[in-house]
């Protein structure tokens, strides 16, 4: 699974109208703020190891 990039989610990833919620009228975005995650962690790997690491799972083999 390749990482996700912010600029292949579109303008913003909110594109539309989404009348659709929960009984308290609560909608989720969590799906929008995960996309920047996998990218800081990787991030936070590189900063640590030296190492670039464009896959997931990060594992102790993929850093050897």
């Amino acid at each position: 699974m390749a990482l996700p990039l912010a600029g292949l989610s579109g303008r913003d990833g909110l594109d539309g109208e989404d009348n659709a919620g929960n009984a308290l009228g609560v909608k989720g975005l969590g799906e929008v703020v995960q996309v920047g995650v996998a990218a800081a962690i990787g991030n936070a790997v590189f900063n640590a190891t030296g190492r670039r690491v464009r896959q997931l799972p990060i594992s102790a083999e993929t850093l050897l």
